[in-house]
């Protein structure tokens, strides 16, 4: 499994950080993509992609089996917004790192095939992703 880390924003983030995210969440030999960007750029991916023209704290997009990606072996991309980032860190009083960690693990758990379409489901990913961090 590989990481394949973009920073798109001036703050400097090791990709190390997710590292035991990835080995948590047992994706075999598949590779993610991750990319850090501000809440422009997400804005416009949340637009075009979900047509919703906001900002959002984490975007992913599952490719398993693409046959656009047949060569990279890619399980998908994860977008997250580091100014939310750090707007949630605040608001839930824990460190940028471990927000970062927290919506890099939502992101993975959804190109896993998890959703939260209900209450249920949704507390369900939140414990996961939670237990994906620590």
């Amino acid at each position: 499994m590989q990481l394949i880390f973009s920073n798109e924003t001036s703050t400097k983030i090791d990709k190390k950080i997710f590292e035991s995210v990835l080995a948590k969440a047992k994706i075999g030999k598949k590779n993610i993509s991750l990319v850090i960007v501000g809440d422009k750029r997400i804005q416009e991916i949340n637009k075009i992609y979900r047509g919703k023209n906001k900002p959002t704290d984490v975007i992913s997009f599952a490719y398993e089996d693409s046959p656009e990606f047949p060569k990279e072996n890619l399980l998908g991309e994860i977008y997250i917004s580091l100014d939310i980032a750090k707007k949630q860190s605040k608001e839930q009083s824990h460190t940028l790192k471990y927000e970062l960690r927290f919506l890099f693990a939502h992101g993975v758990l959804h190109l896993l095939g998890y959703t939260h379409k209900t209450e249920d489901k949704l507390k369900k990913m939140l414990e996961m992703g939670a237990g994906l961090v620590e």
